[in-house]
């Protein structure tokens, strides 16, 4: 029998100040300089197009906090959701069974929710697992849960919930993220 519940990786506060400063391209940019192995040149694309919009923040810190938590490395959503024919499919190979990616590849039309946010992985390929970032008060849809049960059952590997938070300057947040 599968799992019933999902893995919270944690709660984690961060400050306007964060998110205006990656909406104006500023810690974006700086985040994509400090961590080159973190960010390539796709998700500078995407940050530089949508960015200004708020888009990506959570990702892009769950990244940072989760690369700095474990050492694993990032695949979002869309590089391994889509599946498109180059490097990282090569990775995706050698991460994922042929079962969990089908699955995966299906999850829109079968669930009527999209994949996780990230696919964390062991640089040496060895281990992986799954990570949805919420921001603010967005949470988990019915939909979403269903989806990530079965995918840690299929997978064996855990969906791990990551949960960011606004906190007033001064308070209680991140260290290490701010500019």
């Amino acid at each position: 029998m599968g799992a019933t519940t999902l893995k919270e990786f944690g709660r984690f506060g961060y400050f306007e100040s964060q998110w205006e400063l990656f909406k104006s391209g500023h810690l974006w940019k700086l985040w994509y300089e400090q961590y080159p192995n973190l960010f390539d040149d796709k998700k500078l694309q995407w940050a530089h197009g949508q960015a200004k919009y708020g888009y990506h923040f959570f990702e892009w810190m769950g990244i940072i906090l989760l690369h700095t938590a474990t050492g694993y490395l990032p695949m979002g959503g869309n590089e391994y959701r889509l599946r498109p024919q180059n490097r990282k499919t090569r990775q995706l190979d050698k991460i994922v069974s042929l079962k969990a990616l089908d699955l995966i590849e299906h999850c829109l039309a079968i669930y009527h929710c999209q994949a996780p946010d990230l696919l964390m992985y062991a640089p040496d390929y060895s281990d992986y697992f799954f990570c949805e970032v919420k921001g603010n008060s967005d949470r988990l849809s019915e939909a979403q849960l269903n989806f990530y049960l079965d995918l840690q059952s299929t997978t064996g590997k855990p969906v791990y919930i990551l949960y960011f938070f606004r906190v007033k300057q001064g308070g209680s947040g991140i260290s290490g993220l701010q500019p």
